[in-house]
C-alpha cells in the first residue's frame, strides 16, 4: 500500500496521529486508517459532554478509521495488522444507524481507509491493485469500476453521478456505473512531497488541499483555482457554496478551521483550537461544522462561525467523523469503537 503517513503540517500526521482527509456523508469523501472485524452491537450509551448521550454502533474492532454515513447506514474502514499510519489489509463494514451487527461487505481487502458513500453503495480504492469499487450497503456483489490504474489513488470522493479521486498528481473520475476514466486536471503543486492530497466534492467543483493552500477544479475538468493560499491544510470538506478544512496549529497559535467561498475571497477563521489539539478530520451540513480532535473532542461550529460546541469527548486517537440529518458519528482507532451523538 502506499504510504499517506507523511510529516506533520502535511494533509496527514506523523508518529501516532493520522488525520482523515474528508468525510463522506453525502459527497465528500472519509478517510483515515484501513482494516477488517466485525463484532460491536447496538445500543450501549454513556454521556457526551454536552451533546447528549454517545451510543456505540460497534466494538471490538481493528484499527476503525475511515467513516461516512447516509442517514440510513454507517460505513467504515478496518485494518488487521497497521502500523502507525494505519496501513494494511482489513475490511469495508457496515451497519444499520438504528445499530445492529456490524457486516463486513468486503474481506481482506487494501482498500487505504479511504471511502465514500451515496445512497446505496460504499466506493473504496485498492491502492496496491490499482482500482476503485464499489459495493451495496446492504450487501451484495462488488463491482470494480476502475481497474489497473497506473497511479494509485490517495483519497476519494462521490457525488450524484461519479466517483472522483486524486492520485497525487492529478483528479479522474469515473461514472457511477462505470465507464471512462477521465483526467479531469492536474497542478504541480498536488505532487509535494511533504503533503498527500485530500479530497472533497460539491455541486460547486472538485476540492484538493496541497501543502500551503486548497485547489478548485471544475466538475467538466480543465484548469484549477487557487482559493486559499499560506494555510497548512489537514482534512478538507466542501458544500455548494464554500469550502472548510483544518489548519495545522502554528508556532503562533492553535489550529484553526477556516472556511472559503467556492468563488473565492478572504480566508475565514471559524474557529481557533486550543494548544495541542490536533483536528483528525473534518465534515459539514447545512448549519455547522463538525471536527475531531486527536487529544481533545468532537465539536461544532456554526458556518458563520462563533463558540465551538463540544458533543463528546474524543478517544487519544481519533479516526474519521461524519453525519447525516440527526447524528454526528466517529471512530475510535486505539480503543476498537465506532460511536454516535446526536447533532
Amino acid at each position: 500500500m502506499k504510504d499517506v503517513h507523511t510529516l506533520v503540517g502535511a494533509s496527514c500526521l506523523a508518529l501516532s496521529l493520522t488525520v482523515a482527509c474528508s468525510p463522506s456523508s453525502g459527497g465528500g469523501a472519509s478517510h483515515p486508517d484501513g482494516g477488517s472485524s466485525s463484532g460491536g452491537g447496538s445500543g450501549s450509551s454513556s454521556g457526551g459532554s454536552s451533546g447528549g448521550a454517545v451510543t456505540t454502533l460497534a466494538s471490538g474492532q481493528k484499527n476503525p478509521g475511515g467513516i461516512a454515513a447516509n442517514g440510513s447506514y454507517v460505513a467504515w474502514t478496518t485494518c488487521d495488522a497497521c502500523l502507525s499510519n494505519l496501513n494494511g489489509q482489513g475490511s469495508m463494514m457496515a451497519v444499520p444507524v438504528a445499530g445492529g451487527t456490524p457486516v463486513a461487505l468486503v474481506s481482506n481487502t487494501d482498500n487505504g481507509a479511504f471511502l465514500a458513500i451515496d445512497a446505496t453503495d460504499v466506493y473504496w480504492f485498492g491502492p496496491d491493485d490499482g482500482s476503485v469499487s464499489k459495493i451495496p450497503l446492504a450487501g451484495g456483489t462488488a463491482v470494480a469500476l476502475a481497474q489497473n490504474l497506473t497511479d494509485d489513488p490517495i483519497d476519494i470522493a462521490v457525488d450524484s453521478t461519479s466517483v472522483y479521486w486524486t492520485n497525487g498528481a492529478s483528479i479522474h473520475d469515473i461514472p457511477l456505473a462505470g465507464g471512462t476514466n477521465k483526467n479531469l486536471g492536474s497542478d504541480p503543486n498536488l505532487t509535494d512531497a511533504y503533503q498527500t492530497p485530500c479530497l472533497a466534492v460539491s455541486a460547486a467543483g472538485i476540492f484538493a488541499t496541497t501543502a500551503t493552500g486548497v485547489l478548485m477544479f471544475p466538475l467538466a475538468g480543465g484548469t484549477a483555482t487557487t482559493l486559499a493560499s499560506g494555510q497548512i491544510p489537514l482534512a478538507i470538506a466542501a458544500d455548494a457554496t464554500s469550502v472548510y478544512w483544518t489548519n495545522s496549529e502554528t508556532g503562533g497559535g492553535g489550529a484553526t478551521i477556516m472556511k472559503v467561498a467556492v468563488t473565492g475571497g478572504t480566508p475565514v477563521t471559524l474557529a481557533t483550537l486550543p494548544m495541542l489539539a490536533v483536528p483528525m478530520a473534518i465534515t459539514v451540513d447545512a448549519s455547522n461544522v463538525y471536527w475531531i480532535e486527536g487529544l481533545g473532542s468532537v465539536k461544532k461550529v456554526a458556518l458563520a462561525g462563533g463558540t465551538p460546541v463540544v458533543l463528546a469527548p474524543a478517544p487519544t486517537l481519533p479516526g474519521g467523523i461524519a453525519v447525516d440529518a440527526t447524528s454526528v458519528y466517529w471512530t475510535d482507532t486505539s480503543g476498537g469503537s465506532v460511536f454516535k451523538t446526536a447533532k
